[in-house]
């Protein structure tokens, strides 16, 4: 299986992933709109799955632009970390406004995981996109879109089995 193969399944299954979180809300929650710390779930776990279809469309695009390996590969990390960046800031400061809430919801150890995993992402991205150590790697990019796509779907059995006051 090629590169872009891999990238090709991973996007149909985030997006398989990001269906499923619709349908969490229309027959998971009932009548009245989310607690702030579903809501706040839903929209990670909807931004994580449809990161990796964008994610793992923006090398297959760059490829039929002309970019060849290895620079494919720096271009597609730098691309990733210029757009979570913002997102993760954003996450973070909602997760402080409702701080009580989503420890409700997530223990203090799993949000550290998460937080460290996502950090360390963005350190390779940003190695790979500059070369740093070897050639920017297709492996190290795989590994990213697949750590996203791994916290959607934790994001989704978590909404599904622990909710916000013990419900």
């Amino acid at each position: 299986m090629d590169a872009f193969d891999t990238l090709l399944t991973l996007s149909e299954v985030s997006l398989g992933l990001a269906g499923f979180a619709g349908i969490i809300i229309v027959f998971g929650r009932g009548p009245g709109s989310l607690p702030p710390a579903d809501s706040l779930r839903l929209a990670a776990l909807v931004a994580a799955s449809l990161g990796t279809l964008f994610f793992s469309l923006i090398p297959i695009a760059l490829g039929f632009l002309g970019v060849s390996e290895p620079d494919l590969w720096g271009w597609s990390s730098a691309i990733m970390v210029v757009a979570v960046v913002p997102a993760h800031v954003v996450g973070v400061l909602r997760m402080r406004q409702i701080r009580e809430e989503i420890l409700e919801v997530a223990p203090i150890r799993l949000l550290v995981l998460a937080a460290l995993l996502l950090a360390a992402n963005l350190v390779a991205q940003v190695c790979n996109s500059l070369g740093v150590g070897s050639l920017p790697l297709f492996g190290v990019y795989l590994s990213g879109l697949i750590l996203y796509l791994g916290f959607a779907a934790i994001q989704f059995a978590r909404m599904l089995f622990v909710r916000p006051g013990g419900s």
